[in-house]
């Protein structure tokens, strides 16, 4: 619900931006790129914590360790590579 009216809140400065584009009202136009920002913010934000996806090789080795991902309430495993020292995360099977 948040994400939704961030996302909401930032297209409305978007149209105050460009309709202060359009109409030469330069105090508008900061309001475009603050929208822009925000949205872009909100939606690569989604994308950059979701991708718990399954390793395809067999470098990765399942550690003790378990937790439970606030955003979608799945038992998330931690994965670790030994040869680059690297973390994954994925839902429980």
């Amino acid at each position: 619900m948040l994400r939704v009216g961030t996302i909401a809140v930032a297209l409305v400065l978007v149209a105050l931006g460009a309709s202060g584009h359009l109409l030469r009202r330069p105090a508008l136009q900061p309001l475009l790129w603050i929208g822009i920002v925000v949205a872009l913010a909100v939606i690569l934000e989604r994308w950059r914590y979701t991708r718990a996806e399954q390793p395809r090789d067999n470098a990765w080795e399942p550690t003790n360790e378990r937790f439970v991902d606030p955003g979608s309430g799945k038992v998330m495993i931690v994965l670790y590579n030994p040869k680059t020292g690297d973390r994954r995360y994925v839902a429980e099977p």
